[in-house]
């Protein structure tokens, strides 16, 4: 996903109460505090067309993301303003486009994205500037078919699995492979068993390994190997023991007592494990997080529990309607808002219009209507290890479109 900014536009997507400026003179604060701690080029919110223009890559990835974040309103001037970039010579622009357009729930830079990865030779990201600038091998950068590879990936494209297979044969970076395990193929259908690849074997459905997996976790004495390899085996074998080997983990983490050390690690890996298992102890577990004082718990688990279970949750949908009622303040904003609008539940979306008109905001609506084709793809696989497929209660929109450059949905 393209990185968030930082910045004092950044907070905008933050209920009216919530933004710290509320005078003339605090927003002169924070343009000030942004041009000392960014420099002048962050916060005069260059163009796209004019940074494009400078060749500089820093300067046309601040532009895509300020003109993408910042948006307000119908998306046809956006992507009015991104498609033609899709035919820039330089590779970078290409791919940071088709980036930016997946991002925002359009498929068009589906072609670009495929070509880079088809490509037999590397496609270094200054390669079009390297007689410009005088650069060396060794100064080319980064190869742009990993990234495109991870992109495809990211989006569900499954249409491209094979190119990204092929290319993982000739350059098996680890975002490539990921790319493919994200699409549900395996990357080295071949190799011997190792224990520290147990996630793997379970995400893929590797059940020749399923006795070495037994043996790793009867003998392992590292907690993260164990942890996989009893994942891996409640998720192909279904056995109890391996349910409850991971629910103890998370009612540890969960006890107010608990130490603190290395607990927000433990919590999230815990209730991401427990959300991709489909057994009723890991969403009884997953409830009872909903009731813990540490947010990152009651984040993890309202997520998994609304969009990656298949029964949902009564209990959830409760902590999303009384965060936009007012009662309580659990999850982060801006997640709340992309978490409601993804939802395709009508008491919900009541709730988040009420939320935009007594608070005289437009939180809820710039994410459910300005924002409507934006992707689940966005930020769901910071909470899932394995989403289902298709998710439930999600609205169609949000979910994998066919790319814009198939047959039956010809190029913009």
């Amino acid at each position: 996903m393209p990185p968030t900014p930082r910045t004092a536009a950044h907070f905008g997507h933050l209920p009216v109460e919530r933004r710290w400026w509320k005078s003339s003179s605090s927003a002169l604060v924070v343009l000030v505090a942004c041009a000392l701690a960014c420099g002048p080029s962050e916060c005069e919110r260059i163009s796209i067309t004019k940074a494009v223009a400078t060749g500089e890559h820093g300067r046309i990835a601040l532009a895509f993301s300020y003109t993408v974040y910042d948006h307000r309103g119908r998306m046809a001037p956006l992507l009015a303003e991104l498609r033609p970039l899709l035919t820039h010579l330089d590779p970078y622009v290409r791919l940071t486009a088709a980036s930016y357009l997946y991002y925002v729930g359009d498929t068009s830079g589906y072609a670009v994205l495929l070509a880079l990865v088809q490509s037999p030779e590397p496609v270094p990201e200054f390669g079009y500037d390297r007689v410009r600038l005088h650069l060396t091998a060794e100064q080319l950068g980064k190869d742009l078919r990993i990234e495109s590879a991870s992109v495809l990936g990211k989006y569900r494209q499954r249409e491209a699995l094979p190119a990204i297979r092929a290319l993982y044969a000739r350059l098996p970076a680890a975002e490539i492979a990921q790319a493919l395990v994200t699409l549900g193929s395996r990357t080295d259908a071949d190799r011997g068993f190792e224990p520290q690849r147990s996630k793997y074997y379970g995400i893929v459905g590797a059940r020749e390994f399923v006795p070495q997996l037994v043996s790793t976790f009867e003998t392992t004495v590292k907690p993260e190997i164990k942890t996989s390899a009893a994942w891996a085996l409640a998720r192909m074998t279904g056995e109890d023991r391996y349910s409850e080997f991971l629910a103890g983990l998370a009612r540890t983490a969960l006890d107010p007592a608990a130490s603190e050390a290395d607990r927000y690690l433990r919590l999230w890996q815990t209730l991401k494990y427990l959300g991709s298992l489909e057994h009723p102890l890991a969403r009884r577990v997953l409830e009872e997080a909903l009731d813990n004082t540490f947010p990152v718990a009651v984040e993890f688990a309202t997520v998994n529990l609304l969009v990656n279970q298949a029964e949902g949750s009564e209990k959830a949908r409760q902590v999303v309607l009384r965060q936009l009622r007012g009662e309580h303040h659990l999850l982060p904003w801006e997640r709340l808002m992309e978490l409601a609008a993804a939802l395709d539940d009508p008491e919900i979306a009541a709730a988040g219009e009420a939320f935009d008109r007594a608070r005289h905001d437009a939180s809820y609506r710039v994410a459910a209507v300005d924002h409507r084709d934006w992707p689940l793809y966005d930020w769901i696989d910071d909470y899932v290890l394995v989403l289902r497929d298709p998710p439930p209660r999600v609205r169609p929109e949000r979910l994998p479109r066919a790319p814009l450059s198939s047959p039956d949905h010809p190029p913009a």
